[in-house]
């Protein structure tokens, strides 16, 4: 298996040892098999080469659909402080701004609504509903978790369902997967 565009290599070849890499591979297994996870993707990256790739298990394990190299995952916070690294990185270089508008490199959060009362999800006597919101969000808000973007419906109530719906957002990052899957947005090199 290889990651676009990146170099593979031997564990040794970056000073890591291929026989932990099999145990820690080998206990994963287990885990799967155990039911304690469905699946798992990981690799491990040192001196801008792949030396590490393990794929196994379902991506959905009620539906038997396997784990692939390209299976997408929700990774909440994990991805924060990559995030924060990578665009401190960018503001270092003098790329962006930390008050530059998130509309400005996401043009769907331009016209953002906000909610009148979380508890109160259509307008009524207690001033449900949503409203414009009074200023964009910035990068600044979401590095200090300060944008006010939630998870959607049915993060508390289990019982409520998300629906998938085709957006222009969806739109957007479906072909933002493309260009990058397809070598025409390089990677950024820090």
């Amino acid at each position: 298996m290889r990651l676009s565009r990146l170099p593979a290599c031997r564990p040794e070849d970056v000073g890591l040892d291929s026989a932990s890499l099999k145990r820690h591979s080998d206990a994963i297994s287990r885990q799967i098999e155990m039911g304690y996870m469905p699946g798992v993707a990981e690799c491990v990256l040192k001196e801008n080469r792949v030396a590490y790739i393990d794929v196994q298990g379902y991506q959905d394990r009620e539906q038997q659909v396997q784990m692939t190299d390209r299976s997408l995952h929700r990774c909440f916070s994990m991805t924060k402080p990559i995030t924060g690294a990578g665009l401190m990185a960018l503001w270092e270089d003098g790329k962006l701004s930390l008050d530059d508008p998130v509309s400005k490199y996401i043009p769907a959060f331009k016209k953002m609504k906000v909610m009148k009362d979380s508890t109160v999800a259509m307008p009524g006597p207690r001033g449900g509903g949503s409203e414009d919101a009074r200023r964009e969000i910035t990068l600044r808000h979401l590095v200090t978790h300060t944008s006010g973007l939630g998870y959607g419906p049915g993060r508390m109530d289990k019982r409520e369902k998300l629906v998938v719906r085709n957006s222009a957002t969806q739109e957007m990052y479906l072909d933002f997967v493309k260009r990058v899957d397809g070598g025409l947005i390089p990677n950024l090199e820090v």
